[in-house]
């Protein structure tokens, strides 16, 4: 089984992302069009079904569905995309989704501490990588100036 990093632990990986239509079994990492085309026709169990978005996706296809995912995964094709930071963002502040919400896809060791202050909690790269380092790597800054999803508050707030 495979290995990912999940609130700052490693643990297996129980999910699989389908790349192609009927490949799957079990917990199942769709894409948006296929978990689209699964809740259109009735096929939908988001204890079991997960959704995953490419940088340009658009979240509100999938707004009717976010409060009841247990799991969304945001894919990264090049680690200078930096759309999924975003997506990221907007998923935990304006759609309130509050289930794991992963990094997938290519992005580097050094962006895992800012993924997570996008409301990442979860993190899975394509490419080979040491997940003791990419786990260190969350605390590579103690204190944060800017208000983030992580830390609401900016550092002069926090201090007064």
């Amino acid at each position: 089984m495979q290995k990912l990093i999940k609130d700052k632990e490693i643990i297996d990986d129980s999910w699989s992302i389908v790349r192609e239509e009927g490949t799957g079994n079990g917990n199942q990492i769709l894409s948006l069009d296929a978990f689209l085309k699964a809740a259109k026709e009735g096929n939908l169990d988001t204890e079991r079904t997960a959704v995953w978005l490419a940088s340009d996706a658009s979240i509100e296809a999938i707004a009717d569905y976010v409060p009841s995912l247990k799991l969304i995964a945001v894919d990264f094709p090049a680690f200078a995309d930096g759309r999924g930071f975003s997506i990221g963002r907007m998923l935990r502040e304006q759609y309130d989704f509050t289930g794991e919400l992963r990094a997938v896809g290519h992005f580097m060791e050094d962006q895992v501490f800012y993924l997570s202050r996008c409301g990442f909690n979860a993190f899975k790269m394509e490419d080979d990588c040491n997940l003791e380092s990419m786990l260190n790597r969350l605390n590579d800054f103690s204190n944060s100036y800017q208000a983030a999803v992580d830390e609401p508050q900016p550092l002069f707030r926090r201090r007064a």
